[in-house]
């Protein structure tokens, strides 16, 4: 009988033991494959009105926390990715829109953030342009990667391939700006 006891007490306790134990999680350096001690900078411009309460959709109205912001205190989950604003130190936080954005949250890290200084950028990109898209503008002209920059990767749902000559952005809920590309280059930028 006494055997039998502490069976079940020792069985309590690992199972006790493995409900207790925190599951373990990467880190945004390790997601990022860099040291620890890395700065860690947005990709893209991001726009918002609430700080605490933006999407993956990145809609195109409110402030913007322009590419190059320097962030610290990633934090994440399946859901949510919160960090903050060294310049300011504000607080952010984007919910995944996993339905739309068809992606994982460590391949939405992986295009959230970067290791490289914007400074390194800022220097193969000509001055007027760059100016530009820091302000989240868009022109006749550019280049695909400069667009990213600008305006953030858009949703897989309504552009399934970068690679694609159309790109559709959200510009609020019930409008769309669909950039248009011939050989890499913005020829034509249509509202809808």
């Amino acid at each position: 009988m006494l055997q039998n006891v502490l069976k079940y007490l020792s069985l309590s306790v690992v199972v006790c033991l493995a409900g207790c134990t925190t599951p373990w999680k990467a880190s945004i350096y390790e997601i990022l494959q860099v040291p620890a001690s890395t700065r860690i900078y947005l990709t893209s411009n991001h726009w918002f009105t609430q700080p605490l309460e933006m999407d993956s959709f990145n809609y195109q109205t409110g402030d913007i926390l322009t590419f190059g912001t320097e962030v610290f205190d990633v934090d994440f989950d399946d859901d949510f990715v919160s960090f903050k604003s060294k310049e300011s130190g504000l607080a952010f936080r984007i919910a995944l829109m996993k339905n739309y954005a068809m992606i994982s949250m460590n391949q939405y890290l992986k295009k959230t953030f970067m290791a490289t200084n914007p400074a390194e950028m800022e220097l193969t990109i000509n001055a007027t342009t760059f100016e530009k898209i820091v302000r989240g503008v868009v022109e006749e002209g550019m280049t695909k990667d400069q667009v990213q920059i600008a305006y953030g990767e858009p949703s897989r749902h309504r552009t399934p391939s970068m690679k694609a000559d159309t790109w559709i952005y959200h510009e609020s809920n019930a409008q769309t700006k669909r950039v248009v590309f011939k050989k890499g280059i913005v020829t034509h930028l249509l509202n809808y």
